[in-house]
């Protein structure tokens, strides 16, 4: 979390030095995601990880001249709709000058067209969104690796492993039924065969 806490910071910084500002206005960076649901863990570990990275940068005396760093967070509880409107509000409400958003690829994919027409720099660390090369991210920057490279692991059991015959169990959410569809795809082009599909619910003992 702290490389994620230094990226928003980075840009941050870099917009801040770009507005005439007064000098002791915070440096808000929006966190928008599954603070609630059913991913809460991972969107409160992304949370955290942002409000100990900016603790950090303050208790050191701050930016450009004592600037504090200050964290907006926005739940979206994994809906897209929800998304779309929390990152609107963090950015045109409560003027985050960054933000990161929204964990899941749905959420992700929904929040696009927004970022876009804001123009505000955003970071996804895990969202599954189509290729770049098929996808105009200009203000979205994404850590995570396209379907297209996740893929690619399919090519080690087949090629190395000689496993050819594979039955798929995943999450039933935006990754698990991303990454299950992709590794599928890979595998039938590599001529192997999906001998089943299921999904399962976080939490779920029986399946």
């Amino acid at each position: 979390m702290r490389g994620l806490g230094s990226v928003l910071l980075a840009v941050a910084l870099t917009i801040g030095t770009m507005q005439a500002v007064p000098a002791q206005e915070p440096i808000r960076i929006g966190v928008v995601g599954p603070h609630s649901g059913p991913a809460a863990y991972d969107g409160q570990s992304t949370l955290i990880g942002a409000q100990v990275a900016a603790e950090e940068i303050n208790q050191a005396g701050g930016l450009l001249g004592g600037r504090k760093i200050e964290i907006v967070a926005a739940d979206t509880r994994g809906i897209p709709a929800e998304a779309v409107s929390a990152y609107r509000k963090v950015v045109t409400q409560d003027r985050a000058v960054a933000v990161d958003c929204c964990w899941f690829s749905s959420s992700t994919i929904a929040v696009h067209p927004t970022i876009e027409e804001l123009k505000i720099p955003t970071t996804t660390g895990v969202a599954f969104l189509p290729d770049a090369k098929e996808t105009k991210l200009t203000y979205l920057f994404k850590f995570a690796q396209t379907p297209r490279l996740e893929s690619r692991f399919v090519d080690y059991w087949v090629k190395k492993l000689n496993v050819k015959k594979v039955a798929f169990l995943a999450r039933n959410d935006d990754w698990g039924r991303a990454t299950s569809g992709v590794y599928q795809a890979r595998l039938k082009e590599l001529g192997g065969t999906v001998l089943s599909s299921d999904f399962y619910t976080p939490g779920e003992k029986d399946f």
